[in-house]
């Protein structure tokens, strides 16, 4: 199990953001890698999306937050060269798109 922080709904930080265990995501889509992160910060972006100021409606009915971090290349999908597992990376915009961030 893994510790995250999300949300499933708009709104304050306060009322809307959980904390808990949830299972860790191990599979890989082609051309993605998983990173073992190491810090996580939060971008304006994410904060603007909890809220509501961004994007409308949830794009994902669970959204682990931030965008933002750095750490370890753990697991690959397909058509990524295995040589870098264990690379130290830095990446911003990672929760754009997906309903997974950086907070986890």
């Amino acid at each position: 199990m893994l510790k995250a922080i999300w949300y499933e709904r708009r709104g304050r930080a306060e009322e809307a953001l959980a904390f808990g265990h949830l299972p860790p995501s191990c599979n890989r889509p082609p051309g993605e890698v998983r990173v073992r992160l190491h810090a996580s910060a939060v971008n304006p972006a994410d904060a603007n999306r909890r809220a509501g100021r961004m994007h409308g409606a949830l794009e994902f009915p669970r959204i682990i937050r931030n965008s933002d971090g750095a750490g370890l290349i753990d697991r690959h999908g397909s058509g990524v060269d295995p040589k870098i597992l264990g690379s130290r990376v830095w990446l911003h915009f990672g929760q754009r798109g997906r309903r997974l961030g950086t907070v986890a």
